[in-house]
């Protein structure tokens, strides 16, 4: 209860401390120092509900379970606006705040979604992001029409195809000096790390281990099926037999190379969590391949 009164005071805060601006265009400058303005602006009811044209149905582009995203316009500019749902998991109120403190403090990474304000006027928050052209899983899809990997809808990509994160509701700070912390466990099953599954306890590895399985369901285009779990059994030696027949068929992919995709997610997702590399080192090693293709 502490922590989410912190939250609430943190983000009046921020509201409290920063002018009702007008949304404008990036300057040249701001974007050549990936600087971003702070956010905070306080949006109206009427302003949310112009956007969206009385949250029209016709403009939803995620609807992710905890939340829709409408794709709109303000003043001319092109903006996305997240409505919570009243089935939000685990007390709408808090992880809404969360979420809007969270992403307003990331804004300045290029891998997250600037968020240009919220309304708390409404009995559901509302949060207004900068624009992007897609989900990640609709762009994954071959039809374009049906998402491919659902859960992977709070990852968007701009013109350019980077992508952005939009969901911070669940995050978690790990206190300094602290190799833990314990919360109920949360996320699809054969998804999460096992130990934070058997434990509840979070920690950086249990990251690492949820990114290996998001490399391995963006290999294979889909989802994971609890029969294919034993995927990650196999070792290093011989993965590329096992994983050829979990690759996206759409991909055209050689054997060495499948080698070489498939060695940071058996890493990422191996079973001893001190056996996991860094995100750090996870970074480097995509780096490196990425230069090599």
């Amino acid at each position: 209860m502490k922590i989410g009164t912190n939250v609430e005071i943190a983000l009046e805060e921020a509201i409290k401390n920063t002018q009702k601006i007008a949304i404008e265009p990036h300057s040249p400058q701001e974007d050549a120092l990936n600087i971003t303005v702070q956010p905070h602006r306080h949006f109206s009811t009427e302003e949310i509900i112009i956007a969206t044209n009385c949250y029209d149905g016709n403009r939803i582009v995620v609807y992710d379970g905890g939340y829709r995203l409408y794709k709109d316009s303000l003043k001319d500019r092109l903006i996305f606006v997240k409505k919570y749902d009243s089935n939000y998991p685990l007390g709408l109120k808090y992880y809404a705040y969360k979420d809007i403190v969270i992403g307003s403090q990331m804004s300045g990474y290029k891998n997250v979604l600037k968020v240009l304000g919220c309304c708390l006027e409404t009995q559901n928050p509302s949060v207004v992001y900068e624009f992007a052209c897609k989900s990640l899983s609709r762009s994954l899809s071959a039809t374009n029409v049906k998402p491919v990997l659902p859960w992977k809808c709070s990852i968007m990509l701009d013109h350019n195809n980077v992508p952005k994160l939009i969901d911070f509701g669940l995050g978690i700070s790990l206190p300094q000096g602290q190799a833990h912390v314990e919360d109920a466990v949360i996320g699809r099953i054969g998804l999460s790390a096992p130990e934070y599954v058997t434990t509840g306890y979070l920690t950086e590895k249990a990251d690492v281990y949820l990114f290996g399985m998001l490399l391995l369901e963006l290999l294979g285009g889909r989802k994971l099926a609890i029969v294919e779990r034993n995927i990650l059994d196999t070792d290093e030696k011989h993965c590329v037999e096992i994983f050829s027949n979990f690759v996206d068929p759409r991909m055209s992919i050689e054997a060495e190379q499948l080698m070489v995709v498939a060695t940071p997610i058996l890493r990422c997702t191996c079973v001893d969590g001190e056996k996991r590399p860094t995100m750090m080192e996870v970074a480097k090693q995509l780096k490196v391949i990425l230069k090599s293709c």
